[in-house]
């Protein structure tokens, strides 16, 4: 849905930037295809915020 919702909204407005969610890695990559200027993975970014503080 997510993806969806970044195709209809880069069509749109283009200049608009599109952060998209996604649940897994693999699906980063269509995310960017579908035009998200950033996607964020929340495990993987909160992964990260915990290793940063150990």
């Amino acid at each position: 849905m997510n993806v969806q919702i970044a195709l209809l909204a880069t069509q749109l407005a283009p200049d608009l930037t599109v952060i998209v969610r996604v649940g897994d890695e693999t699906y980063e990559s269509v995310a960017r295809h579908a035009g998200a200027d950033d996607v964020m993975i929340p495990e993987v970014s909160g992964g990260e915020r915990v290793s940063e503080q150990w």
